[in-house]
């Protein structure tokens, strides 16, 4: 599968092969089309959100398919710039990344912290997330598919930089946006470790989060070197603890994304200008 072409998804509603549920109530249609005569890296499409849907985003957009033909959804919300991409469960056996998102667009229903321009995608693996497995449909870590300077082929990192279509629809995703910060949340470690000129940042989500800051390194094919080193873009990469994904009260969530939204609000560090 590849990402919607314009046209394409100029008749989605009216032609879809079936409609998929996504987070917080929001149904959006889906289209099964086949990759022959798609751009390999269109323009991503937004579609204005319904009135009366319960995620208050500006936009919502499909920006490619898994493996299996899942969408992989995103939301905008519209601000100043440089925005801020969020990334939840790229790997699917961390569930925790995509809860956060959730009650994070809930907290961004009364607007972004000073106004910044947010893109949310809370299920960056959905075949992976649906089994709580690391890799996504084909057996591939997302997160060791990116075409960093340091990309080894492997059977974990895959053939070649992208050869998965839910690192390429990310690809797309940052190269667009060109975001100020990534934030992409992980688990288990329950650290927050950081790429590129993200120091002040990840110090931010570290100290209000109150897990430790430890660097982890720049990890083969990674988002985290790919964004960080490659494009020298600040990435902060949020490890949650163990067991994150089933706190025993919602506080524990409220606090993951006040936390969030704090670092959001952190005015931009002069190394990342």
């Amino acid at each position: 599968m590849c990402q919607l072409t314009r046209e394409a998804v100029g008749g989605l509603r009216g032609c879809a092969t079936r409609a998929t549920s996504c987070i917080l109530g929001v149904w959006i249609a889906c289209a099964a089309i086949g990759a022959a005569g798609c751009a390999a890296h269109p323009e991503i499409v937004r579609e204005p959100m319904p009135p009366g849907a319960s995620v208050p985003a500006a936009y919502v957009g499909i920006i490619g398919f898994s493996a299996e033909g899942e969408p992989i959804v995103a939301y905008f919300f519209e601000g100043r710039e440089p925005g801020i991409l969020i990334i939840g469960s790229i790997h699917g056996s961390e569930p925790g990344g995509a809860t956060l998102c959730e009650h994070l667009l809930w907290r961004l229903r009364d607007g972004t912290p000073d106004d910044r321009r947010v893109v949310v995608v809370p299920k960056a693996n959905p075949d992976g997330l649906l089994r709580l497995r690391r890799e996504n449909a084909r057996g591939v870590d997302l997160n060791r598919n990116f075409p960093a300077a340091n990309f080894r082929r492997s059977s974990t990192g895959g053939p070649e930089p992208l050869s998965e279509p839910e690192s390429r629809a990310l690809y797309d995703l940052v190269r667009e946006e060109r975001p100020g910060l990534v934030i992409s949340i992980h688990e288990p470690l329950g650290v927050v470790d950081y790429d590129g000129p993200a120091t002040e940042w990840a110090h931010c989500l570290a100290e209000r989060i109150r897990l430790p800051l430890r660097r982890l390194g720049a990890l083969a094919g990674s988002m985290g070197s790919w964004v960080g080193e490659t494009l020298g873009l600040p990435i902060v990469t949020l490890e949650l603890p163990r067991g994150a994904a089933r706190p025993s009260t919602a506080a524990s969530w409220e606090a993951y994304a006040s936390a969030l939204l704090d670092t959001i609000a952190w005015p931009e560090p002069a190394e990342a200008k």
